[in-house]
């Protein structure tokens, strides 16, 4: 099989390899397009922040895990809260460190499942759109360890609103079938079990940057058909922009957050 980077390996063995390897391409496609990822992507509300924070009154420590570019990083520095970022990609990394507002925030490239972090270290651990790519039996204990008794896990994902007619064609164009955290109820060991709430967020755009949103999808990054789905997209994109007066495209999403206290 080919990799993000264009390389061959070996290939697998299994349906479980097949589905392994894909899920690690996939990881791991990020760092490939690292500046247009945080180009493309949206951001995080305050008010969405503050929530899976337990709506503290004083600032805390943060591990920011799997926190990429820095898109939820930057609305937990502006909020005042003390930041220390953990993720997997050295490339993401740079683009946060090259951000002046995020230029003296800790990182580490590491994954969710060995931080190198201390026991206890931090009040609260924020995970925005990254959960689902760490392996939750290893990477739950390790949240139980570096965060405090008392201290809060909060994750979101952004996913697109398909109430929206435009919406549901792009799914359809892109290919798309991971509509969502879905599964069973979220749970880690060591956590309470976890309260839900959902939040609107809109992200005005332009053609190109809608274009760029949908390359920065994991699965569209590693798929064969990317130049063809992307051209598709355009056209949607010029479309839908064509019947606004700003000829830009006002990107719907539904914010699904989640926060659990550590027992």
């Amino acid at each position: 099989m080919t990799d993000p980077r264009g390389e061959t390996t070996a290939g697998p063995t299994s349906g479980a390899d097949i589905t392994a390897q894909v899920k690690e391409a996939r990881r791991m496609a990020f760092g490939g397009y690292a500046a247009d990822y945080h180009r493309a992507r949206p951001g995080w509300s305050d008010e969405t922040v503050r929530w899976m924070l337990g709506d503290p009154t004083e600032p805390v420590d943060v591990l920011d895990l799997g926190c990429g570019t820095g898109k939820g990083t930057l609305s937990l520095v502006g909020l005042g809260h003390r930041v220390i970022g953990v993720d997997p990609s050295a490339a993401m990394l740079e683009v946060l460190h090259a951000q002046p507002e995020l230029a003296e925030v800790p990182i580490h490239v590491a994954g969710a499942e060995a931080m190198p972090l201390a026991d206890g270290s931090v009040d609260a651990i924020t995970c925005f759109q990254a959960w689902h790519w760490v392996d939750p039996e290893v990477a739950g204990p390790e949240c139980v360890r570096v965060c405090r008794p008392g201290g809060i896990l909060g994750m979101a994902w952004h996913r697109p609103d398909r109430s929206v007619p435009w919406v549901v064609e792009l799914d359809r164009i892109a290919e798309r079938t991971d509509m969502g955290k879905g599964g069973e109820p979220l749970a880690v060991a060591g956590f309470d079990p976890f309260q839900e709430r959902e939040f609107a967020y809109r992200h005005t755009v332009s053609v190109d940057t809608l274009v760029a949103t949908v390359a920065s999808w994991s699965h569209v990054a590693i798929s064969p058909r990317r130049e063809k789905i992307l051209a598709a997209v355009r056209a949607l994109g010029e479309t839908v922009a064509g019947s606004t007066a700003a000829g830009t495209v006002d990107f719907p999403y539904v914010t699904e957050a989640v926060r659990a206290r550590r027992s």
